[in-house]
């Protein structure tokens, strides 16, 4: 009689549970470290496209929005400090939040026509289509 050493798990199960149940992913420093990117929606119009960043929280003067070589880069950092006192005892939070998000432009906009509005929570940003030169008339010769 052979004897066969089995074991008892199957790999593929193993690694399903250890990603399962390591929390070290989820509260690691990892985890804690990376920057929230704001949800953005992109919408082509037949005038051009519109951007909207789901950013609350923040001002209109916490924003950069720049355009450099095709590329459209929307940064805010915004800094916050409370400071309570109380008798015998002091408490400080920082808090602070940044984000960098860049978007390949299509060739189609006027990057000298971009309009950024920050109401409501929302960044919205309207990038216009250059406008098609027209084209000229050809005309062909019957033979």
């Amino acid at each position: 009689m052979t004897l066969v050493k089995r074991n008892g798990s199957l790999p593929m199960i193993d690694s399903l549970l250890t990603d399962l149940w390591d929390t070290e992913k989820f509260f690691g420093d990892d985890f804690l470290q990376r920057p929230l990117l704001p949800a953005v929606n992109i919408k082509e119009t037949d005038k051009g496209y519109e951007i909207e960043m789901a950013a609350p929280g923040f001002k209109k003067d916490d924003f950069r929005v720049s355009i450099e070589k095709g590329m459209l880069t929307v940064t805010s950092e915004r800094k916050e400090e409370n400071e309570e006192k109380k008798p015998n005892y002091t408490r400080r939070e920082f808090f602070q939040t940044n984000f960098k998000r860049s978007f390949s432009l299509p060739e189609d906009v006027n990057e000298e026509k971009v309009h950024a509005e920050y109401k409501n929570g929302v960044l919205q940003l309207q990038l216009n289509k250059m406008a098609e030169p027209a084209k000229p008339v050809r005309k062909v010769l019957v033979e």
